[in-house]
């Protein structure tokens, strides 16, 4: 095939058409100026989720399990790797699969596969997504390394570099920063309003519980908000036993998470659908620009009392709180029993709602959207609640 007048070094492989295609493939468009800086101006955003692929050296194709389709009469028609769990910190897992690479018959592409893997890293290093690294290309790398470590696959020193420069794709990155409210309350009112008073291009929003999705379906881009106190709390999402003695769940308790998605079509537009292209990317420029599109109208929400309150009495304070005579609204046995109730909280409704506090304690909706995230946590530093990668990579010169 030619490779000989190219390959004069492990280290030239990179030279070989075949090896570029598999690092660049698909990659059609460079990646916009407005999302390129030399300085991160916000280091507090975390990568919740990735799909990546590289090359991993292995002397044995790894997976778990097989898939097989058979025709009618019993003969085999094709047959699908399934993935296979690695486990890490407190049980979290990673999915990964090794398939053939495709590269030329040579004798140093021997053993070499592609390894796909697919889940939550920070995660898997730390054994919780409540805050973390925003570090892509590093925490890349460290996953290529404790993988080699864990499956006892040592790597050949040029495949290490390869990695730390880039070489590899990516077809789904999720990032996600956290806002802090004022209670859980003004976080389940704020999604409450979100979810009836908003848009994208993608339409107006849909939801799950309280989780509110913009684009859920879509092949390209998703938004989703959430409150991460009760998330934690949820029995499918609950943080390990060790994890919930420390401070962790009562720093979540008032966070709202805002969680963008982009998948292979979208890195593909954007040009980011390779590891190379994410050097002195400033991610909080992209993840901006698509918490952006969300279009708010100029709705409040209201104190946190209003969720302490039974479901019949809850318009009986609003209305209060608007300034009305209840009497003219409620029938004499529910003004009274609803008196009651709300005496319990020091509302007495039989006294009109002064009009200078009218519209105290609200929250704009559009204030969450201006606000930067809030970060990682000081006491989380030096500790194992946090995962630091070390800064291993570097853009190839």
């Amino acid at each position: 095939m030619g490779y000989g007048k190219h390959v004069t070094s492990i280290e030239t492989l990179p030279l070989i058409k075949e090896v570029r295609d598999l690092i660049h493939k698909n990659r059609i468009v460079p990646v916009s100026s407005e999302y390129v800086s030399n300085e991160i101006t916000n280091p507090t955003l975390m990568i919740d989720w990735l799909s990546v692929k590289f090359l991993f050296w292995s002397d044995e194709k790894i997976n778990g399990g097989n898939i097989i389709s058979t025709s009618p009469d019993g003969e085999i028609e094709y047959t699908v790797d399934k993935f296979f769990s690695v486990e890490g910190s407190h049980s979290s897992k990673i999915n990964i699969r090794l398939e053939d690479a495709r590269l030329p018959p040579a004798p140093q592409f021997d053993n070499i596969y592609l390894l796909s893997f697919s889940g939550n890293p920070v995660k898997w290093f730390q054994g919780h997504n409540v805050f973390g690294t925003h570090d892509l290309n590093n925490l890349v790398f460290e996953v290529y390394s404790k993988l080699a470590c864990t499956l006892g696959k040592r790597q050949p020193e040029w495949m290490q570099e390869s990695i730390k420069q880039g070489a590899y794709t990516i077809s789904r990155v999720d990032i996600n920063g956290m806002f802090e409210l004022d209670s859980r309350s003004d976080v389940l009112a704020w999604l409450h309003n979100l979810e009836s008073t908003s848009r994208t291009r993608h339409g107006t929003a849909t939801s799950k519980g309280n989780t509110v999705y913009f684009g859920k379906n879509s092949e390209r881009w998703t938004l989703k908000f959430y409150s991460k106190g009760q998330e934690i709390e949820d029995k499918n999402h609950k943080l390990p036993l060790a994890l919930q003695q420390t401070s962790i769940p009562k720093f979540a308790n008032n966070k709202l998470r805002a969680e963008l998605t982009l998948r292979s079509k979208e890195l593909k537009k954007l040009g980011l659908n390779v590891g190379s292209a994410w050097f002195k990317i400033d991610m909080w420029e992209i993840y901006k620009d698509y918490m952006g599109r969300v279009e708010m109208s100029d709705q409040k929400i209201r104190d946190d009392l209003i969720f302490k309150l039974s479901r019949n009495v809850r318009s009986t304070y609003i209305l209060w709180k608007e300034g009305h005579d209840l009497r003219q609204f409620l029938p004499k046995s529910s003004f009274y029993r609803h008196r009651k109730e709300l005496l319990e909280f020091g509302i007495d409704i039989n006294v009109p709602m002064p009009k200078e506090e009218i519209n105290d304690n609200v929250i704009p909706l559009r204030r969450v959207i201006d606000m930067r995230p809030c970060g990682i946590p000081d006491w989380a530093y030096g500790t194992d609640l946090l995962f630091e990668p070390r800064k291993l990579s570097n853009p190839r010169n």
